[in-house]
């Protein structure tokens, strides 16, 4: 398996869906916080209740148990964070390889068009989603090119210079 060094092959896009996993992820513990948090002050409240004085060990129990199972959260929220992360930029970056070589193609067939040069079909990565856009597409130019012979000659000037 041949190793690769970049992984952010369309940063803004991969950093949004990043973005999207750690603002969810946050929201979900921050509501395991609050139900936690809402638990313990119901605890706490139950032994004022009974009367119980504030420096009973009961008190001092639930504050040990607070103190614990917070420091855990925040070590699990660390530890799905930085697993999360990678492994969304690992994901997206199949999903995101297709349309970086869609639009590199594209400009490249516009070239090739111009020059009046024949299109090479496209190729995605083995390890990237939607094969079947590069199918359809290599098919898409072919049917083209072949029931339109003059169509280099009448596209061409129609093509502008901005690519």
């Amino acid at each position: 398996m041949k190793f690769r060094r970049k992984y952010l092959s369309y940063p803004q896009v991969q950093l949004a869906i990043v973005g999207a996993f750690l603002v969810a992820m946050i929201l979900f513990f921050s509501i395991v916080l609050l139900f936690l948090s809402a638990t313990f002050s119901q605890l706490i409240a139950l032994g004022r209740e009974v009367g119980l004085p504030s420096h009973h060990v009961y008190f001092q129990f639930i504050n040990m148990q607070t103190d614990h199972i917070l420091s855990n959260l925040i070590l699990v929220f660390l530890i799905v964070g930085t697993f999360g992360t990678i492994f969304f930029i690992w994901f997206s970056h199949s999903l995101i390889g297709p349309i970086v070589t869609l639009i590199e193609y594209l400009k490249r067939s516009i070239i090739l068009l111009k020059d009046g040069q024949e299109v090479p079909p496209i190729q995605f990565r083995k390890s990237d989603y939607f094969q079947d856009l590069g199918v359809l597409i290599n098919a898409l130019f072919k049917i083209t090119m072949d029931r339109s012979p003059q169509l280099k000659s009448n596209l061409i000037p129609k093509i502008s210079d901005d690519g």
